[in-house]
C-alpha cells in the first residue's frame, strides 16, 4: 500500500502532486499570466522545459496512432521531472526581470500537465 500512495517515482500522484505544486506558486504569485515572456529565459533548465512542452503535441499524436496511452503518460511523467528539477535549483518567485517569464514557463507546464491527465481519465487536484 506505501507504495500506492507514494508522491515520487513514477507514479500518477507525483504528476498530480506536480501539478498542485505549480498550483500553489502561482496562488503566490496571484497576478494574470503573459505567456509571451517564456523566450527571454536562457538557462538549461528552462530550455529544457521548453523542450519538452515541445515534444507534447507528438507525443499525443504517436499515443492515438499506436492506441498506447503509455506513450503519453511517460511524457507528462518525463514532464514533471524535469519541473521538479527546474524547481529545485531555480528561485521561481524571485522579484527580478525574470520572474514573469519564469511564471509564463510553469504556466505552459501546468496546461500540458492537467491536458494530459486529462486524457489519461487522472484528476489534476490545484491542492494536496
Amino acid at each position: 500500500m506505501e507504495e500506492v500512495v507514494q508522491f515520487e517515482g513514477e507514479t500518477k500522484l507525483y504528476v498530480q502532486y506536480t501539478n498542485a505544486r505549480i498550483q500553489t506558486i502561482l496562488e503566490r504569485y496571484g497576478k494574470e499570466v503573459d505567456s509571451s515572456k517564456v523566450e527571454s529565459l536562457t538557462d538549461d533548465l528552462a530550455w529544457q522545459l521548453v523542450k519538452q512542452l515541445n515534444n507534447y503535441p507528438g507525443a499525443i499524436r504517436l499515443a492515438g496512432e499506436k492506441y498506447e496511452p503509455s506513450i503519453l503518460a511517460r511524457n507528462v511523467l518525463r514532464l514533471a521531472q524535469i519541473f521538479n528539477k527546474y524547481y529545485a535549483n531555480i528561485r521561481i518567485l524571485e522579484d527580478d526581470d525574470l520572474l514573469e517569464s519564469r511564471i509564463a514557463l510553469i504556466q505552459a507546464v501546468v496546461i500540458v500537465i492537467e491536458d494530459a491527465l486529462s486524457l489519461l481519465g487522472i484528476a489534476a487536484p490545484k491542492k494536496m
